[in-house]
């Protein structure tokens, strides 16, 4: 779930917010660049659908990546106040089939009141209370991911769901 600093006073409406963002971590590996590259691909894309509709963002230091140029998508380096910057995001893309588990991102991400655009095979791990928060996102089939976007709005309980789930997880863990 998401930790109580990252939890915003008041929700910023889902109609309100134009971006879109990638969070990897600054660490350049097969999993973030895999990610990053992804989303750099989708932003293009949705830009070409959708205009100016939507920012398309990507947070971190990737200044020594050596990222494919593109005008799609915003680098903003690292961001000082994470909670105040989840309040400004529509959805959060997760788009690599790389790696393992639920990302605390999600958890993040819906605790602020933002979508989660996701990996198919990503989608899948996570708990289905979720579903209606996790877009798998087929970067062959854009449109029905636009359509999604425009309709969204948040599940204000989910994160208590989350934070339920992940205490029972604790409770289990720590009996062993």
């Amino acid at each position: 779930h998401c930790p109580d600093h990252l939890l915003p006073e008041k929700m910023t409406p889902a109609s309100e917010r134009r971006r879109i963002v990638c969070l990897p971590t600054s660490q350049k590996n097969r999993k973030s660049w895999d990610l990053v590259t992804r989303f750099i691909t989708f932003a293009e894309n949705m830009k070409q659908r959708t205009g100016d509709q939507y920012e398309y963002i990507v947070t971190g230091n990737l200044s020594d990546w050596g990222l494919p140029e593109t005008n799609a998508v915003q680098f903003t380096g690292m961001i000082d106040d994470l909670q105040s910057f989840l309040q400004t995001v529509r959805a959060v893309a997760m788009l690599s089939d790389k790696g393992y588990g639920f990302k605390t991102t999600i958890g993040d991400a819906i605790a602020n009141g933002a979508a989660v655009l996701a990996h198919p095979g990503l989608a899948r791990r996570c708990p289905e209370f979720l579903a209606g928060a996790i877009l798998p996102v087929d970067l062959g089939n854009l449109p029905s991911t636009l359509n999604w976007l425009e309709k969204w709005s948040p599940d204000n309980s989910l994160n208590g769901k989350l934070r339920q789930t992940s205490e029972k997880m604790m409770t289990r863990l720590s009996e062993k």
